[in-house]
C-alpha cells in the first residue's frame, strides 16, 4: 500500500483511509456543525444508499475546526459517498450549514462521475434571493472510498521521480486534452485528449525528439462534470484527479490507474510531470453559488467579507467567485495534505501555482514567513517537488504581481515576459530587462532576496495569444481578457514573421528556466485573435501538432540541441562581473545604456567553467550576438575569446541554414536586423 502520511506532521488524516484493512473517514467542519453523517451509496449514480452513519466528534484535533470520523463497515475500494451537515444557515455570521444539501468530501483523492446542473444545489435561489430547502442528492457530485492502492490492479514497479539539473528544465506547457485532441487515435493508439494520449509512444517521442524534458499539465484536479470551463480551472477536490480525461471518465478507479500510467510512461522517458494547480478558490463561487463541499463544511474556510461587520460575501481575490483563506490551519492542513498525496499517491514531480500569491496572502496582502509557506519548507515530501514554481498574483487590487522568488521557488514574471514581447515588437528600451531575463533576471530580484532559481522565461502562455497570434495581430477580438499583449502584426509580411519568430524562439530558449507553450514551436494559429478561450471547445483550444509550421519544429529542435551541447546556456545565473554586454564597437553597456537609449543591439559574453559536463558537453565560453533593429546590419566588434581558442558561430537565425558552422577570421561579424547569433569558444 501507498505510504501517503509520513510522520506526525501529518496528522489527523483527512479524509478516507484504511485502518487495518477497514475504511474509516474523518471530516473537518466547524464548532457550530450539530452532526455530521456520512451516506455510502449502493451504485454510481444511484441515490439509493445504507442508513446513514452518524460520525463521532474528536474534538479540535486542528485548531479553529473540530475532526469527526466513524468505520464505514460496508464500503469497499470505488463506492461512492456524500455527507450531510447539520447546523445554522446565518450567512451574516458566515454559517453556511445546509442539511438538504449533499457534500463532497474535499479530501477525497478521487470524485465521482455523478453531477447534474440544478437548482437543488443551491441553497439560496439564484433569482429570488430566497432559502432554498431542496434535497440535492439526486444531483450532488459524490466522493469515492480511494487511498491511493489500487488493490493489485496497478504496479508503480521501480518507478522514481525525475529530477533534472535545474540548468537542464525545458518546460513544455499544456492543457490534458488539447495537446493530443487533433491527433489521430491511429498514431495515438489511445483516444485523442485523454491521458492514455498523452502517455502513447506517438507523443512520448514527439516531446522527446524536441528536447523539452518538463511537462506542465493543467488543469487536472477533480471538477464535477461538466464545471469548469474548457480550461478547468474551477476544482472541487484539490488532490484529486480530473475525471475529464480519463479513456472512460465514468469510471474514477480506472481513470486514475490511467492518470498514474501517464506519468509513469512519462517518467520512463525522463520527463518531469508539473501540475498547475489550483489552490486559491473552488467551483463553489460567491454567495450566489452552489454548496458542494467547503460551504457546507466550514464555510470560513473562505476569505469571508461584507458591511457592518457581517460576513455574508465572499472577497474574490481570485476573479472566480471567492478565495480560500490560508490563515486557517484548516485549510492549510487540507492543502498540505493535497500537495502530499499529489507526490506520494499520484508521482508528481513539481507543482505550478496558480494564482499563488493568494495562498501566501494574509489579510493585509502578501507575506514571506506565512504558516502554509513555513509547512511547505518544513515538510519534506513537499520540498522534494521544487522548485515551486508560481503564478505570483496576489489579486488585492493594487500590486498583483508581488510574490518574489525564494530559496526553492520560481516565478511567472510578467515583467520578463514583456520584455520579450517588447523586443520582438521593435521596441526602445526593452533590451536590458531582456538580457536581465537571459542572465537570470537579478535585475527585477537582487541577489539578497532572490532564491536559488531565476524566474521562468516565457513569451506565451495559455492565457492570451500564442505566438502565431501574437504575430498576425495588433489586437484580440474579444471583449473579455487582458488588453496588454504587446503584439504587432508584423506589416503582414510573412518573411519578418519567420524572421522575427526564429530570433525570439533562439532568446527564450537559451534562457535559464524557459517555458513554451504548445503549439508555439510548430506555430500552430487557430485561426482568430481570441486571447481568452477558457470556456470553448476543442476547434479553438485543441492544438494541431501535426498540420502546422513542421519547420518551425525543426527549428527549436536544433535550439534545444544546442542548449544540450552547450551547457553554460543551463548556468542559473550570470553575475556582474563575470558576464558582459557590449555594444556594436565593444563598448561595455550598463543600465543606463540599455533602458533609456535606442540601442537594441549587443554582445553578451558567457563565461563558461571549461569543465566536461557529463552527457551534455564543454561548459565553453559563449557569445551571444542579438540585433533587434527594424532593418539594416550591424557591425559587432567580437571580443577577444580565451587564449587558445577562436570563436565559431554554430547558429544565426536569419540563415536559411541556421544551424550551419563558420569560424570567424576576424574579430568582428555582421548581423542583420531581427536576428541573433550564438559564438563558441573552441
Amino acid at each position: 500500500m501507498t505510504q501517503l502520511y509520513l510522520s506526525e506532521v501529518d496528522r489527523p488524516v483527512l479524509g478516507p483511509h484504511r485502518v487495518d484493512g477497514k475504511w474509516r473517514v474523518r471530516i473537518a467542519a466547524g464548532f457550530e456543525a450539530e452532526e455530521v453523517s456520512l451516506l455510502r451509496f449502493k451504485a454510481p449514480g444511484s441515490c439509493d444508499h445504507d442508513d446513514p452513519i452518524r460520525l463521532d466528534c474528536e474534538g479540535q484535533l486542528i485548531p479553529g475546526v473540530n475532526c469527526f470520523a466513524a468505520e464505514v463497515p460496508q464500503a469497499r475500494t470505488g463506492d461512492e459517498y456524500g455527507l450531510r451537515v447539520r447546523g445554522p444557515f446565518a450567512p451574516d455570521l458566515g454559517f453556511r450549514y445546509d442539511e438538504c444539501k449533499l457534500l463532497s468530501d474535499p479530501a477525497a483523492l478521487l470524485g465521482s462521475a455523478h453531477f447534474v446542473e440544478h437548482d437543488a444545489l443551491y441553497s439560496v435561489e439564484k433569482q429570488t434571493g430566497v432559502r432554498n430547502f431542496a434535497d440535492s442528492m439526486p444531483f450532488a457530485s459524490r466522493t469515492v472510498f480511494y487511498d491511493g492502492n489500487d488493490d493489485g490492479k496497478f504496479d508503480w514497479e521501480d518507478d522514481a521521480p525525475v529530477v533534472p539539473d535545474p540548468g537542464d528544465m525545458v518546460i513544455y506547457e499544456g492543457h490534458a486534452r488539447s495537446v493530443t485532441i487533433k491527433v489521430s487515435a491511429d498514431l495515438l493508439n489511445a483516444k485523442p485528449g485523454t491521458y492514455a494520449a498523452i502517455g502513447s509512444d506517438w507523443f512520448l517521442d514527439y516531446l522527446c525528439r524536441l528536447g523539452v524534458n518538463t511537462l506542465e499539465l493543467y488543469c487536472v484536479q477533480y471538477r464535477p462534470m461538466p464545471k469548469g470551463g474548457y480550461w478547468g480551472y474551477d476544482p472541487l477536490l484539490p488532490g484529486a484527479v480530473a475525471l475529464h480525461y480519463g479513456t472512460n471518465p465514468l469510471d474514477p478507479l480506472a481513470t486514475g490507474r490511467e492518470f498514474k500510467a501517464m506519468v509513469k510512461k512519462l517518467h520512463r522517458r525522463g520527463i518531469r510531470v508539473v501540475l498547475d494547480l489550483v489552490f486559491n478558490h473552488t467551483c463553489e463561487g460567491d454567495h450566489r453559488g452552489p454548496t458542494l463541499s467547503l460551504k457546507g463544511l466550514y464555510n470560513k474556510a473562505y476569505r469571508l467579507c461584507g458591511q457592518n461587520g457581517a460576513l455574508n460575501f465572499y472577497w474574490n481575490g481570485s476573479g472566480c467567485g471567492n478565495a480560500l483563506d490560508f490563515e486557517e490551519p484548516f485549510v492549510q492542513q487540507l492543502y498540505q495534505q493535497a500537495l502530499v498525496s499529489w507526490r506520494r499517491v499520484w508521482h508528481i514531480d513539481g507543482v505550478r501555482f496558480d494564482l499563488g500569491g493568494i495562498q501566501h496572502g494574509g489579510r493585509g496582502g502578501y507575506y514571506d514567513e506565512n504558516p502554509f509557506g513555513r509547512r511547505m519548507k518544513a515538510h519534506p515530501v513537499i520540498a522534494a517537488m521544487e522548485p515551486h514554481i508560481y503564478e505570483p498574483w496576489i489579486g488585492n487590487g493594487n500590486n498583483l504581481y508581488q510574490v518574489p522568488p525564494r530559496p526553492g521557488r520560481a516565478v511567472w514574471h510578467a515583467e520578463g515576459r514583456d520584455a520579450f514581447r517588447l523586443f520582438a515588437r521593435g521596441d526602445h528600451g526593452s533590451l536590458g530587462k531582456m538580457i536581465a531575463v537571459l542572465t537570470g533576471s537579478r535585475l527585477f530580484f537582487p541577489p539578497a532576496e532572490c532564491g536559488d532559481y531565476p524566474a521562468v522565461a516565457y513569451i506565451t502562455s495559455h492565457d492570451g495569444f500564442n505566438f502565431a497570434q501574437r504575430l498576425l495581430h495588433n489586437h484580440k477580438s474579444n471583449d473579455d481578457g487582458h488588453d496588454n499583449e504587446l503584439s504587432w502584426d508584423c506589416g503582414n509580411d510573412p518573411a519578418l514573421r519567420w524572421r522575427i519568430y526564429k530570433m525570439s524562439m533562439a532568446l527564450l530558449l537559451f534562457s535559464p528556466l524557459p517555458m513554451i507553450r504548445a503549439g508555439d514551436e510548430v506555430l500552430y494559429y487557430p485561426g482568430n485573435a481570441d486571447n481568452n478561450p477558457y470556456d470553448q471547445g476543442d476547434e479553438v483550444n485543441g492544438v494541431d501538432l501535426l498540420h502546422s509550421c513542421g519547420a518551425a519544429y525543426e527549428y527549436c529542435r536544433g535550439i534545444l540541441a544546442l542548449r544540450r551541447r552547450h551547457p553554460t546556456l543551463g548556468r542559473m545565473f550570470f553575475d556582474t562581473p563575470p558576464y558582459g554586454c557590449y555594444t556594436s564597437c565593444g563598448c561595455p553597456m550598463g543600465n543606463t545604456t540599455w533602458n533609456t537609449a535606442k540601442i537594441m543591439e549587443t554582445s553578451l559574453l558567457l563565461p563558461g567553467s571549461g569543465a566536461k559536463i557529463p552527457q551534455r558537453g564543454e561548459s565553453a565560453d559563449l557569445l551571444l550576438m542579438i540585433n533587434g533593429y527594424h532593418e539594416g546590419s550591424c557591425t559587432m566588434q567580437v571580443p577577444h575569446p580565451a587564449r587558445g581558442t577562436r570563436w565559431v558561430r554554430v547558429l544565426q537565425t536569419d540563415l536559411d541554414e541556421p544551424f550551419a558552422e563558420h569560424a570567424l577570421e576576424k574579430q568582428e561579424m555582421s548581423l542583420p536586423y531581427r536576428s541573433a547569433a550564438l559564438l563558441v569558444a573552441r
